[in-house]
């Protein structure tokens, strides 16, 4: 799973939309939150009384908590937003605040490590059980289908180590959970015949079901930074980066402006040599949707990926604000005021933020359905106002219980 390490959730209301849009009332805020607290490990912290920690899980698998080295740009940058009239928020995660400024959690094991999904789920108790066999170092070339009745079914999966090497098939005794991520489930779909028919016939794959929603509605969160010089020289710049502070607008935000203890350029691959923070503005609900296609019909060739990043014009607009407020927060003037030149400026510097969606978009069962499931961030509905990895993880739990609640139906 793509992201940081950020436990930010995001806003009641953008369950509350995932719930109307599929018809399916179970995937609300009031019903769907209680999926957050099942996975959490709350730590508490002593210097953040105000978190209430009846409000976090306890004997989840996933550690959260205030983990990480604050740097004092970051304390800085904290006290400069509340100086603005940005309000203090107790837990972004709170149905109550999810708009305000304050460190962001974090969720990192004993180690201080990064808690996976690997580590929190696959632990060596798991790993022993005799029903689990986990095949590393491989790729799945397709997904298996089968005629049952008067329906195609998937039946199981086809994998390889290497391009050229040996192909192997795992049969399903009951149903497919495929799991790759917003850009390699629907390329996996799509190589197996399920996604536009009008692509797969122009790779020569068999159509066994013209969905043309597959590979479509490609949403991530873009992201702009500005870079500022560190008058204490006390930044980090010996560290790769990652968020610390988070401040968004109020009730449902529609951007988050974060600070990171040094600045950077292409995902951190390049660090300033001098002493620098950064300030950023992300775009938490972009009205731009992308798209994903097949180069070929090789398992082997990567996607296509036109994310459309700012092909809305209200995109650009919100990024805008957002610098014109990081300008505000950092107590300096812009070199320019011109909303004309800060344009140029997003669309220069903007990047991803990771955080792709949507490409096998959830939709009532009516306009789907070819008997598999799939299970992370692809299926989401509409983009969340939060970090996609804590929702993955939720789906994940979801799937769970209605796979359980599914598997006894079918017993009895």
């Amino acid at each position: 799973m793509l992201g940081g390490c950020e436990a930010q959730y995001g806003a009641p209301g953008d369950f509350d939309q995932w719930a109307n849009i599929n018809q399916d009332d179970s995937w609300s805020w009031k019903n769907f939150s209680q999926y957050f607290t099942k996975f959490e490990k709350y730590s508490y912290d002593p210097e953040y009384p105000d978190l209430d920690p009846k409000t976090k899980g306890s004997d989840g698998p996933v550690r959260i908590g205030y983990f990480s080295d604050i740097s004092q740009s970051s304390k800085d940058f904290i006290d400069s937003c509340t100086e603005i009239g940005i309000p203090h928020s107790a837990d972004f995660n709170n149905i109550k605040s999810t708009g305000g400024v304050n460190r962001a959690m974090t969720y990192i094991d004993q180690k201080r490590e990064r808690v996976s999904s690997e580590s929190a789920y696959l632990t060596g108790d798991v790993l022993a059980r005799p029903n689990l066999k986990v095949a590393i170092c491989a790729q799945v070339t397709q997904i298996l289908f089968e005629k049952v009745g008067d329906t195609i079914r998937a039946t199981g999966v086809e994998f390889s180590g290497t391009q050229d090497g040996p192909r192997y098939r795992a049969k399903a005794k009951s149903e497919i959970i495929v799991a790759g991520g917003a850009i390699h489930s629907p390329q996996i779909l799509m190589l197996s015949g399920v996604g536009p028919a009008e692509q797969l016939q122009k790779h020569d794959i068999p159509v066994i079901h013209n969905l043309p929603g597959v590979g479509s509605n490609l949403v991530d969160h873009p992201v702009v930074g500005v870079n500022f010089k560190d008058k204490q020289n006390d930044s980090r710049k010996f560290l790769k980066p990652q968020s610390i502070s988070t401040t968004s607008a109020v009730d449902s935000p529609d951007l988050e402006i974060f600070t990171s203890p040094l600045s950077y350029k292409d995902h951190g691959t390049i660090i300033f040599p001098v002493h620098s923070v950064a300030l950023h503005s992300a775009l938490l609900r972009p009205m731009s949707t992308g798209k994903l296609t097949l180069k070929s019909n090789n398992p082997w060739d990567s996607p296509a990926i036109d994310p459309k990043y700012l092909e809305a014009p209200e995109d650009v607009q919100k990024l805008i604000r957002g610098i014109k407020l990081i300008f505000k927060i950092a107590k300096a003037e812009p070199l320019t005021s011109s909303d004309e030149e800060l344009e140029k400026i997003v669309r220069e510097r903007v990047a991803s933020l990771n955080h792709p969606t949507g490409t096998c978009r959830m939709a009532p069962l009516a306009e789907g359905g070819v008997g598999l499931r799939v299970c992370d961030a692809s299926i989401f509905p509409s983009m969340v106002s939060g970090h996609t990895v804590d929702f993955s993880a939720t789906i994940r739990d979801t799937l769970i219980i209605y796979s359980i609640g599914w598997c006894s139906l079918r017993r009895c």
